[in-house]
C-alpha cells in the first residue's frame, strides 16, 4: 500500500483540506485498499479536534465529507508514509 502524509502548521485548515480532497479522489478511483491518506501538523495544538469550521464548510460545498481529527506530526510518520 502506498501512504501520503499531508503536513501543514497546525492541521487545522491546509492539510485536512489536502487529506479530505486526496481521499475523496481516491475513493473516486477505487484505489481506497492501494493509496492510504493522512494529514498532521508540525505544530498542532489541540489534538483530536476537527478541521477548522470554515475548512469543513468549503469541502461541504463540494461534496466532500471530513473524517479528519488534528494530529501532531510524529517522528514516526517520516519513515511510515511514502510521500
Amino acid at each position: 500500500m502506498t501512504s501520503v502524509l499531508f503536513v501543514c502548521f497546525a492541521n487545522l485548515c491546509r492539510s485536512p483540506m489536502a487529506e479530505a480532497v486526496m481521499k475523496h479522489l481516491v475513493h473516486e478511483a477505487g484505489l481506497t485498499e492501494e493509496i492510504a491518506v493522512d494529514s498532521a501538523g508540525t505544530h498542532c495544538g489541540f489534538p483530536g479536534e476537527e478541521p477548522y469550521f470554515r475548512t469543513i464548510d468549503t469541502l461541504f460545498e463540494h461534496g466532500i465529507k471530513s473524517t479528519c481529527r488534528t494530529r501532531r506530526l510524529e517522528r514516526t510518520d517520516l519513515s511510515d508514509f511514502d510521500y
